[in-house]
């Protein structure tokens, strides 16, 4: 009779004096609005929130011998999360109002991009369209720590693109209303640092291994160190997607590979990054090349009633298979005495998830508490 065996690996991450920020904050961009005269352009709005939003009033001003937005000038639309109507209420201001959905709050990312015309050169110095005014309501009343931000979006790339594995995708990303020189570019895949530049064009370049649905984004830091978020953009790789290890193992190992368990069990270290095979799957990172692990984990506190509780972030594929995956915390680093920490928030990566584990017990309570994932694989039966 054929035996299961069960094994769990653990990833240990520790705090207790960590403090993060749970104050809501609102950004809005606007992109360039540049061009040559009698061509027509398209002005991207960007939202990045922290809050519930439920409604935006947003005044845009404009000089009405430079630039036209389309006649009727009227712009009416329905987004997965919201509906957005603009129209110019006066000479040289356009007015767009733009409301939550049922009981779903305006999510961050592209509110909207309108259409303009211009009926002069505009230098790409220059803009033709700017914010004026913004108000803001949430599911309380008026949100009140609202500030405009710096543009950044990633150039060339359509959402359900196709990139064949293999095949090297630059990625380059437009960053307009920085109050200092840009300086810094790093370029994400579904939450994991791929590429970093720090001279212009800013672009970096990332070659796709593995099949599956990913989400492409980038942050830009200028010298003064604020950096914004681009919104990102879902591109496939095509071909069978990898929903265990034991799938995992087979698509990056060799059979001689694939039979040494020292070079490609779940416990074995291939490329001697420090990180175990079974995280390399978990994280959906390169098993022969070395990287950065510590983008998928990551550790905070949040504020839940007054009181402060640790946390755990995980970026994890969303298809495990036959490996399960838990969060556990203590106040021992043992862990003889745990309890299970529970999902509190969840955002899917294309085929990835980022999911935040909190504890059970406020740091308040205790001394010290101690927080970790564990994963449990069960081999297949020969």
């Amino acid at each position: 009779m054929n035996r299961v065996l069960s094994h769990a690996f653990v990833f240990l991450i520790v705090t207790g004096i960590t403090l993060s920020s749970s104050f809501a904050v609102s950004r809005l961009a606007i992109g360039p609005s540049s061009g040559t005269a009698n061509s027509t352009g398209a002005l991207a709005i960007q939202f990045d929130t922290t809050a519930v939003i439920a409604g935006l009033q947003i005044d845009l001003v404009f000089n009405p011998l430079e630039v036209e937005f389309p006649d009727p000038p009227t712009l009416s639309a329905i987004h997965e999360s919201h509906s957005i109507n603009g129209s110019v209420i006066e000479a040289g201001r356009y007015r767009l109002i733009v409301v939550a959905l049922a009981e779903t709050p305006i999510r961050s990312g592209e509110l909207a991009t309108l259409p303009i015309r211009f009926k002069q050169t505009i230098p790409e110095t220059s803009q033709a369209v700017t914010l004026s005014e913004v108000m803001v309501s949430n599911r309380y009343g008026l949100e009140s720590s609202f500030s405009f931000s710096p543009f950044v979006a990633l150039n060339g790339l359509t959402p359900g693109m196709e990139v064949a594995p293999g095949q090297s995708l630059p990625i380059e990303a437009v960053a307009f209303g920085f109050e200092s020189d840009l300086q810094r570019l790093e370029v994400l895949i579904n939450g994991q640092l791929v590429g970093v530049s720090s001279s212009a064009p800013f672009s970096a370049t990332w070659t796709p291994i593995e099949p599956g649905a990913v989400l492409v984004t980038a942050i830009a830091r200028d010298a003064s160190g604020q950096q914004v978020i681009a919104p990102g953009v879902e591109v496939n790789v095509p071909g069978e997607l990898l929903e265990s290890y034991d799938a995992w193992r087979a698509f990056f190992f060799t059979p001689a590979e694939q039979a040494d368990p020292s070079l490609s069990g779940p416990t074995a270290d291939f490329d001697k990054d420090g990180t175990l095979n079974i995280f390399e799957f978990l994280s959906g990172t390169n098993p022969k090349a070395t990287e950065r692990l510590g983008d998928s984990f990551e550790h905070a506190t949040i504020n839940d009633g007054g009181q402060e509780f640790l946390t755990l972030t995980v970026v994890r594929r969303s298809q495990l298979g036959d490996t399960t995956l838990k969060a556990i915390s203590s106040n021992n680093l043992a862990f003889l005495d745990t309890a299970e920490a529970v999902p509190v928030s969840f955002e899917q990566l294309g085929d990835f998830q980022r999911i935040t584990f909190r504890d059970t017990i406020p740091i308040s309570d205790t001394e010290r508490r101690f927080i970790r994932v564990e994963l449990d694989y069960t081999p297949s039966a020969p």
